[in-house]
């Protein structure tokens, strides 16, 4: 099963990419890869092949160029971001009580 998120400004396309068939585990190789509407280019976003149980989700806060994904391992969750044509990801490490949309919109505060 394929997933995928437009930018916003609808100039990409991100999209999970299968590397490997099932492991045994369940789980199986992934990456991100990012396709550029103008020039049907595509572009594997750093830093991204991992386990597909690892991969909780991605997409593209609105408004913003920045693709973020949520990255869920044993240890320890990460949010990372990634702005098309950026060399590495930018990575945030949640602490247990920490929501990942308060480090892409703010912490809310009723």
């Amino acid at each position: 099963m394929a997933t995928a998120a437009f930018s916003p400004d609808g100039r990409f396309l991100a999209v999970e990419v299968s590397l490997s068939s099932e492991a045994d585990d369940g789980g199986q190789a992934v990456q991100l890869e990012l396709v550029s509407m103008a020039s049907g280019r595509l572009t594997v976003v750093p830093g991204t092949w991992l386990s597909s149980d690892a991969l909780v989700s991605f997409g593209w806060p609105a408004g913003s160029d920045s693709l973020v994904a949520e990255l869920s391992f044993t240890t320890k969750v990460q949010l990372t971001s990634w702005r098309p044509g950026a060399g590495r990801l930018a990575i945030a490490l949640l602490r247990p009580e920490q929501s990942p949309a308060s480090l892409v919109i703010g912490q809310y505060s009723p």
